[in-house]
């Protein structure tokens, strides 16, 4: 049950039916009620349905998706063993979803929380850890909004380090994070009392590498293209 719940996500993401994802979500529910109730296994399907939930949520917006990605995120990081390598994925999962459910409620202790599981998933994953990028990402694109929401100069500057980390690690996504450190360096020049132009600069330097390291087909192609033309 929980291959098939993996396999229908798959389709989704080739074909955009929603229909998949439901599927998906339900298999992978069904196959955590069938596991150990504390076991990496279970954590695992558990984590699977809340990655569609906010699949979900980012494609259509629902209040019931985000919640539901947040609740059963919840359950999978109970359920990891602690000292499970796969705990940071957890956390960071979780930790990106949080983020949303900050966007979608505007509490900022929903936002701190996001920022003290993202800290605590970049903290326990190794220095070569493929999904370490993914992680520093997610954290600073928390610290950047914290930045919004409370004009903190150190905050930015610790988000652009951090995006600056994961834009320049091998990853598949390496594009969509170049243009995320393009977004922060912009918004550093523009709330800075001193502006510094080498920020503009380094944004338009980076955007230019997102753009000829996508294609089209990449979900960050349009992001990075109205960025670039700005």
């Amino acid at each position: 049950m929980q291959l098939l719940g993996g396999a229908v996500y798959g389709r989704f993401l080739q074909q955009g039916d929603l229909r998949d994802l439901d599927e998906s979500i339900e298999c992978s529910l069904l196959a955590a009620a069938r596991l150990p109730k504390n076991s990496e296994e279970t954590a695992i399907a558990l984590g699977n349905a809340a990655l569609a939930s906010r699949t979900r949520y980012e494609r259509c917006r629902g209040h019931p998706d985000i919640h539901r990605a947040m609740t059963i995120g919840r359950d999978a990081l109970a359920a990891c063993p602690l000292d499970s390598a796969q705990r940071p994925n957890f956390l960071g999962q979780l930790g990106a979803t949080l983020r949303l459910w900050y966007e979608h409620t505007g509490r900022l202790s929903d936002l701190a929380e996001a920022e003290r599981t993202l800290r605590q998933a970049v903290a326990s994953i190794s220095d070569d850890h493929p999904n370490r990028a993914t992680h520093l990402n997610n954290l600073g694109l928390v610290l950047l909004t914290r930045h919004e929401a409370k004009s903190e100069p150190d905050v930015i500057d610790e988000a652009i380090r951090l995006l600056r980390a994961a834009a320049t690690a091998p990853h598949p996504l390496q594009a969509s994070y170049r243009s995320n450190l393009a977004v922060a360096l912009r918004q550093r020049y523009a709330s800075a009392e001193a502006p510094d132009e080498g920020d503009l600069t380094e944004a338009k330097a980076v955007l230019e590498e997102a753009a000829a390291g996508s294609n089209q087909k990449d979900p960050a192609w349009s992001i990075i293209m109205r960025n670039l033309a700005e």
